[in-house]
């Protein structure tokens, strides 16, 4: 089967390259929105994200994504200017620059699924706490963690930056981006179920800590690390099966409800397509 594919582009645009790629028998998805972006990955696999560099904030949300996925991230650029090395930092593995041929765009998704499936593994490892990001999944001392798409979301968003500070601020716009409303009261509640199925509480936590006022924190053991360490860099491994990290158990999908009480080759691709 050939890889599936995540094109995030304006509204309006997007239409040449996703006809050029699904052509080729690529299974494609076209989402003019961050938020439909992290929906898509929390709901399927994806190989490999394309970006239009023309989108709102493109470094943050490059950022975004890759704290969500482990796939190949592709720059489409656009005219307007951007930051390559912020880009690079936030995740961006390659650059396409416009004007470019369906040869060429095809040639470079190839190499950069390649590259993706040779080179990410997309596992962190904080302690006993493993964690795939392609698939997903979350083990505890090798036991497989039942997760809703929420809690796998706000683990790997502090996974990928184990030792570091996360603001509320920052689960919002990682784990609720696009959100409207005030999500206090769901950080509170997939906080509390996340801590439960680590083994936590809030006065003895063993990896998720509380600095009041401040932000939360994953690390391993009794004692955080301190601020400053290093993140926790992906480690090559196989996950020993898959579970169904994202499907909300039925006690989960009962607290939702009362929260919600209470989200042609060698021919060019015009820039617009």
């Amino acid at each position: 089967m050939l890889a599936s594919i995540l094109l995030l582009t304006p509204p309006g645009s997007g239409a040449g390259v996703a006809r050029a790629l699904a052509d080729t028998g690529y299974q494609v998805e076209v989402v003019h929105r961050l938020a439909a972006a992290c929906a898509a990955i929390g709901r399927e696999r994806i190989d490999l994200v394309l970006v239009d560099g023309s989108i709102p904030e493109i470094t943050e949300s490059v950022l975004i994504i890759r704290r969500r996925t482990a796939a190949a991230l592709v720059l489409i650029e656009s005219p307007r200017p951007v930051d390559p090395a912020g880009l690079l930092t936030a995740g961006i593995d390659d650059f396409l620059s416009r004007p470019f041929s369906a040869a060429q765009l095809l040639a470079r998704a190839r190499v950069a699924l390649r590259r993706g499936h040779s080179d990410r593994s997309g596992t962190l490892t904080i302690g006993d706490l493993r964690i795939e990001l392609a698939s997903r999944e979350a083990w505890l001392s090798g036991k497989p963690l039942s997760l809703s798409r929420r809690e796998f979301d706000m683990l790997a968003c502090l996974a990928n930056r184990a030792g570091e500070v996360v603001t509320r601020r920052d689960l919002v716009r990682e784990v609720w981006p696009g959100a409207t409303h005030d999500v206090n009261r769901a950080i509170d509640v997939h906080l509390h179920l996340l801590r439960r199925k680590l083994g936590d509480t809030a006065t003895h936590p063993r990896y998720l800590h509380t600095l009041r006022g401040v932000g939360l924190r994953l690390a391993p053991g009794g004692e955080a690390t301190p601020a400053g360490a290093a993140p926790v860099r992906p480690v090559p491994g196989t996950p020993p099966r898959r579970i169904g990290a994202g499907r909300p158990t039925p006690g989960e999908r009962g607290l939702g409800d009362a929260m919600r009480g209470a989200g042609g080759s060698g021919s060019a691709i015009r820039e617009g397509a």
